[in-house]
């Protein structure tokens, strides 16, 4: 029996969810084919610092606005080359270590969500993770987002797992990943609490046995940050020298950061003082509607299953998790006087888990799901132009080298 014949027995919405994931699998491969050398000064330093001896990076590291892993893994892939004397160009190389953890989503994906929840569930996620707003140019940047987006996402699944059956395991893994989330990227410890938190409200509602285990994880998630406050303390001085120019309008710079990263709309609803650059040309329109339409996408889900709660899962939670998140991030760095830029990126695998699963819910209701799915595609297909035009513009300046 051949794949058309296998293909033509299953049930439609497992149809739908092999179409959308042989479609995230094809923009994965459209990503990884625009990989090229060109960087810009962030991606510079991070090449520049990672290619140092370990204890020469870290003491650079006490100076920077990140936490040291991701580095530590760039460090380590370079070490690794070096020693095996393969030559390989070194952007090149830092691109696909940064596309490493989109391509363990798309496994995660097709293996332990399609067996938990079936192909729909799988392969809207599969295409949310890689085609939503911002998410094809940040997987191959040479920053330490994609990682971070990988352990807080994995952070949130097994919360979820905690909540239909807990383990040993479970427990172990939620406490590795939520650490190395905040080990990446310091804004993931605002998605981390308000898991932990939103974890510790269904233990006390659902399964009060499980508070012993609640208690220990997060005690022991603390304990394993206590080196990275090392790098906290002197970072925060750092941040706020960094940020000390937007000062004067920084609550609005966050917000506008915010509406860049999540939609990937600059032009009229952005400062030129935060971001200059930009023309508002007709992919700039088709950019601005799609955001207006997975707006809507979100209200409808958030309405349907959350307001009138027909759907009990943990994994609901990961869509009001995402926004307070971001509230609670906006907050605490006007408190400190520092921006909350583009490490909102590391939460974004909160949303789209939870996204995915509320869609994928909404199946039997075609007057949500088909309006809801053609959105999805909308912005996916928007996403993918923008990209291919940004990453030809790239190539366009490296031939003008």
């Amino acid at each position: 029996m051949n794949f058309l014949d296998k293909f033509n027995k299953l049930v439609p919405e497992d149809k739908i969810g092999i179409v959308l994931s042989i479609l995230s699998i094809i923009a994965l491969l459209i990503t990884l084919y625009y990989i090229n050398s060109l960087i810009w000064i962030d991606e510079a330093f991070t090449i520049a610092v990672t290619k140092k001896p370990i204890f020469a990076m870290f003491d650079d590291l006490l100076h920077d606005i990140h936490p040291p892993f991701y580095y530590v893994i760039l460090n380590f892939v370079f070490s690794v080359f070096s020693f095996l004397k393969i030559s390989i160009d070194e952007v090149i190389l830092a691109k696909l270590v940064s596309a490493i953890p989109m391509i363990l989503l798309m496994i995660f994906s097709f293996t332990k969500l399609r067996k938990e929840f079936g192909w729909l569930f799988s392969g809207i996620f599969a295409l949310c993770i890689i085609t939503m707003p911002h998410m094809m140019i940040y997987s191959i940047e040479v920053r330490m987002y994609s990682w971070a987006l990988l352990f807080t996402t994995l952070t949130m699944f097994y919360a979820y797992k905690i909540t239909i059956g807990s383990k040993k395991v479970y427990w172990v893994l939620l406490t590795i990943f939520s650490s190395l989330a905040m080990y990446t990227v310091y804004n993931s410890f605002f998605g981390i609490l308000l898991i932990y938190l939103a974890l510790l409200v269904w233990i006390i509602l659902k399964n009060k046995d499980e508070l012993k285990k609640w208690l220990l994880s997060s005690i022991s998630t603390v304990i394993l940050y206590i080196p990275g406050l090392i790098f906290l303390i002197n970072n925060m001085a750092t941040m706020g020298q960094f940020h000390l120019i937007h000062e004067k309008s920084l609550l609005l710079m966050n917000v506008q950061t915010f509406i860049y990263v999540f939609f990937d709309v600059r032009g009229w609803l952005l400062s030129k003082e935060v971001f200059p650059y930009y023309s508002f040309d007709f992919l700039m329109v088709l950019k601005i509607l799609a955001a207006f339409l997975l707006a809507i996408a979100f209200l409808v889900l958030l309405y349907n299953f959350i307001i009138k709660k027909r759907e009990t899962s943990f994994l609901n939670y990961g869509i009001i998790i995402f926004p307070l998140s971001i509230i609670l991030g906006i907050v605490i760095s006007g408190l400190m006087g520092t921006a909350f830029p583009l490490h909102v990126l590391a939460l974004l695998g909160i949303f789209w888990i939870s996204f995915s699963f509320l869609l994928s819910k909404s199946y039997s209701n075609k007057k949500i799901f088909l309006p809801l799915i053609i959105i999805l595609l909308f912005s996916s297909f928007v996403t993918i132009g923008s990209f291919v035009q940004y990453e030809q513009e790239n190539r366009l300046c490296l031939e003008f080298r």
